[in-house]
């Protein structure tokens, strides 16, 4: 199962689509299984890789992001993109690479807090 598909049915689970065998009513989640829920699908839209051609990041206040990046040479780097559409950054040899090599991306997660342990 691929990210898009997990995303997918937790979001029916949460909504209280699948069942678990025809003829077994499923009880609707409580609250804190709702937010269990939104929590995995939270980490999972972060956690996936995106086509840099097809689904750039957005980031519409001209503002960069920093992106865990995959290029076109079997390379991984770090690199920030730009709103107007351009990436910057290097790779995993300290290698600049610029927008024509990278063809993949993924969000870093974010800032560190105490009680996420």
């Amino acid at each position: 199962m691929k990210n898009r598909e997990a995303i997918e049915y937790l979001n029916d689970v949460r909504n209280g689509i699948h069942i678990p065998a025809p003829g077994i009513e499923r009880p609707l989640l409580n609250d804190k299984e709702k937010e269990a829920v939104d929590i995995a699908i939270s980490a999972l839209e972060k956690q996936g890789w995106h086509n840099a051609r097809k689904d750039p990041p957005k980031r519409p206040d001209g503002m960069w992001n920093i992106y865990c990046v995959y290029t076109r040479f079997d390379r991984c780097g770090i690199a920030k993109y730009y709103a107007h559409g351009k990436w910057d950054g290097y790779d995993e040899d300290g290698d600049q690479i610029g927008e024509y090599e990278i063809i993949a991306y993924c969000n870093f997660p974010g800032p560190y807090t105490e009680e996420e342990l």
